[in-house]
């Protein structure tokens, strides 16, 4: 019996022989093409890429597919695998699957008890669409103003529409406040008496210094987290210049991964857009590691009914902003169009 290797190997020599470029011209068109994403049409999910395709004695089209994350090679039928139509949600899919699957349960600090797993790590190319999630309808125009309001540097939950008030307020004081958190950090961190805006630093380091490894924002401020009312989840993040491309890189110490985390997602990847407006570069990659990703007890249902969903196509962006944009205050808007969807999967927020 052949190994894997060793199949592999008599399959890339067999594509070399006339007698295979005569069986091509005589069958169809594979169902599927080299380099093609495609995962598993049912039972077990996976996802992979096509490298080979060939007919069997029997004239029947196989493919040969190399696993994502294991580097082995399967043999898989026509009917056996399905395209892969939008890489973001089956990325996200793929985190909600493992943590559902593999999620120890442990009581936490909001009494609900949740499925936890160290180190989740996930990548969302941005040339592919923008990543917000089709598999159930996330709230863009909140996601959206809430960022923006982090970018203002407020700290006070009546700076946010009132819509989206309410994402904030259970961890308000009576006045709004919540502390210094993400604004404040951002656009304010304290230095000896005066304060540094990182917001601004790293746009200027990026167009006037783009080599620099050192395109880094942080919310985590040791000596200020007594005063949080939540301490940030989202706690440091870096853009990372490769020729004409931005990337940004987040690590996140905690993640609510059915609610929070396709917020995130979309945030981030949104903030990269609106920083590749002001200084001119492509954008590239978002690519997010947690340190505690959790799935809340309570959300069990509602994440196994969004795994039984297909995705859409991904949707896209659009960036509004002044004439020669230099600073994060002349983006003026984002909006997202082309966005399909299934229907919202309600859940209740641990607080």
């Amino acid at each position: 019996m052949k190994t894997i290797k060793e199949l592999w190997q008599a399959i890339k020599s067999n594509t070399n022989t006339p007698e295979t470029t005569e069986r091509v011209e005589e069958h169809p068109q594979p169902t599927f093409m080299r380099g093609q994403k495609v995962k598993k049409s049912k039972g077990y999910a996976f996802r992979g890429t096509v490298v080979s395709s060939f007919q069997n004695l029997s004239g029947e089209e196989r493919f040969v597919v190399e696993k994502e994350g294991e580097g082995f090679l399967h043999i898989y039928s026509a009917h056996q695998l399905k395209p892969v139509i939008n890489e973001h949600d089956e990325t996200y899919l793929s985190v909600l699957r493992h943590v559902l699957n593999n999620g120890t349960y442990m009581q936490d600090r909001t009494g609900t008890g949740v499925y936890k797993v160290f180190d989740v790590n996930a990548s969302f190319d941005l040339n592919n669409g923008f990543p917000l999630l089709t598999t159930k309808h996330v709230w863009f125009e909140g996601l959206k103003q809430e960022l923006f309001w982090m970018l203002s540097g407020s700290t006070n939950v009546y700076d946010l529409p009132e819509n989206v008030r309410k994402l904030w307020s259970p961890w308000a004081d009576p006045d709004g406040e919540l502390g210094p958190i993400y604004g404040r950090q951002w656009r304010n961190w304290p230095v000896d008496g005066s304060v540094k805006d990182q917001i601004k630093n790293v746009i200027t380091s990026l167009n006037h210094d783009p080599y620099s490894r050192r395109h880094v924002v942080s919310a985590w401020n040791a000596g200020e987290t007594h005063k949080m009312n939540l301490p940030p989840c989202h706690i440091l993040f870096q853009f990372v210049p490769v020729g004409d491309t931005l990337n940004l890189k987040l690590y996140q110490r905690s993640s609510d991964v059915f609610l929070g985390l396709p917020f995130n997602i979309a945030q981030y990847s949104l903030l990269l857009r609106m920083m590749c407006v002001l200084t001119n570069f492509k954008p590239g990659t978002f690519s997010i590691s947690i340190g505690d990703a959790h799935l809340y007890s309570n959300h069990i249902g509602q994440a196994q009914t969004q795994l039984e969903r297909e995705p859409f196509a991904p949707p896209n962006v659009l960036i509004k902003h002044k004439a020669a944009p230099a600073r994060i205050q002349d983006i003026e808007d984002a909006q997202v169009f082309n966005y399909n969807h299934h229907p919202k999967l309600p859940a209740p927020l641990a607080v």
